[in-house]
């Protein structure tokens, strides 16, 4: 006679045994999001390279035909808001917008109501990846905007300010004064006025490698103060470096102008440069290399790097 087994029962997780499991298995998330995090930067960082690289292009074959580079605003006589032209508008077609450069009314201003819906239109090469405020529409906070306009990562360099009070992206006035007092302290694309021009590879006698031709601006607050690609009138697509001395405040490097006009008042902080990668901000030079420049750079290497010829030596960066 056969003696009759008890059927096999299966042996389960016990309860320990499970949340050693669920320990394990939440120690290899905490392990594994910064790297996917890190390396979610590192394309995005690479992305924004890559943007400023195609915008170094654009600029050279600018230059290649009219023999000058893009003005960063043209400025109308008796007028202190409205501006024609500027850089970001003005390189579309060697960006292959060629359609959309000939939908802008180049007889008006950028903020005319026939330019409205260019002003408003996202261009992806001038959005940094890491920036959370691209591709919005922002009613900017000065000049005369008449509606909203697209948000983007980059500003040009209209050059450095000495005194803090008149900028080379100023119209009228500001930059006039500039070029007759301070002219060496330009940058490569400024306004151009019934007094500054256009300049050229032979204008900038500091040196292609040493000079900053384009940058990033973002900010975490302040939405009617970030970088507007189509907006032409002074700090909104052009920047610089104000004199430590006179403005009192690093104006370099974090992305909040709450931050910076907190300590330093509206000007300086208007014309800064900042990102989101950690550290610093990704820069165009003018022969054409993207550098990274740390957010601890000394203050006087940076000036220099925003002058075309103002004669500085520039030490490493």
């Amino acid at each position: 006679m056969r003696l009759l087994r008890a059927p096999h029962r299966k042996r389960g997780f016990t309860l320990i045994e499970l949340l050693v499991v669920i320990a394990i298995i939440a120690v290899l998330v905490a392990l594994l999001l910064p790297a996917v995090q890190q390396a979610r930067e590192a394309a995005r960082r690479s992305q924004c390279k890559n943007n400023l690289k195609q915008i170094g292009l654009a600029i050279f074959n600018y230059h290649d035909t009219m023999k000058t580079f893009p003005p960063g605003s043209v400025a109308l006589p008796n007028n202190t808001t409205s501006c024609a032209m500027g850089w970001g508008i003005a390189i579309l077609p060697y960006l292959d917008q060629a359609p959309l450069y000939n939908l802008y009314n180049q007889n008006t201003t950028s903020n005319a109501a026939s330019n409205i819906p260019i002003v408003q239109t996202n261009m992806p090469v001038y959005n940094c990846p890491s920036d959370p405020n691209i591709n919005q529409l922002q009613t900017p906070g000065s000049g005369a905007p008449n509606g909203q306009y697209r948000t983007s990562s980059y500003k040009a360099n209209a050059g450095v300010s000495p005194d803090n009070s008149n900028y080379w992206d100023g119209q009228n006035g500001g930059a006039a004064i500039l070029w007759v007092t301070n002219r060496g302290w330009r940058g490569p694309i400024h306004v151009v006025d019934n007094v500054g021009t256009c300049e050229s590879v032979a204008s900038v006698v500091d040196g292609l490698s040493s000079t900053v031709f384009v940058g990033e601006w973002e900010s975490k607050d302040t939405p009617n103060r970030l970088t507007f690609w189509a907006n032409t009138y002074a700090q909104y697509t052009m920047a610089g470096a104000s004199n430590p001395a006179v403005a009192g405040v690093w104006t370099f490097g974090p992305p909040s102008y709450f931050g910076c006009d907190n300590g330093a008042g509206g000007n300086p902080c208007k014309r800064t440069w900042g990102s989101f990668h950690t550290g610093g901000v990704h820069f165009l030079l003018g022969d054409g290399a993207i550098r990274f420049i740390s957010a601890n750079i000394n203050y006087t290497t940076f000036m220099a790097l925003c002058t075309i010829a103002n004669s500085e030596t520039v030490a490493d960066f």
